[in-house]
């Protein structure tokens, strides 16, 4: 169900998590992946040229995709980073997947997706 600020309380943590005051966990850089613009158009490729863009490597982007998500676990690793997926429902391909992998890293997210999604369903079982 659209319309519940799903987006405007994952920005607001976002905001919280880079002051240095406050009682939210503070986080080495914010990264902010929707799909509300262009649903559907998110995937893979874009998640990882998304969080290279923003943790400062834009040339990561050029890589091959084996080596392009080698490289962003890589940073993910170094990092911490809350990492915000919002929209994941429009999300179609291993993004996702991803996503999950990460779990093992210095990595935290938000989530924000339509109730019974495959997303909602699937990302946190």
């Amino acid at each position: 169900m659209g319309g519940n600020g799903k987006t405007s309380l994952a920005r607001e943590v976002a905001f919280q998590c880079l002051q240095d005051e406050g009682h939210a966990p503070r986080f080495d850089a914010v990264v902010l992946v929707s799909d509300k613009d262009n649903p559907g158009t998110t995937n893979h490729s874009t998640v990882l040229d998304t969080i290279a863009r923003t943790l400062g490597y834009p040339g990561f982007t050029q890589l091959a995709h084996d080596e392009k998500q080698y490289e962003v676990e890589h940073m993910l690793r170094r990092q911490k980073v809350l990492l915000i997926i919002d929209n994941a429902e429009t999300i179609t391909d291993g993004a996702l997947d991803f996503i999950k992998i990460c779990f093992d890293f210095r990595t935290a997210f938000c989530v924000s997706a339509k109730f019974g999604s495959y997303a909602a369903r699937n990302m946190f079982p």
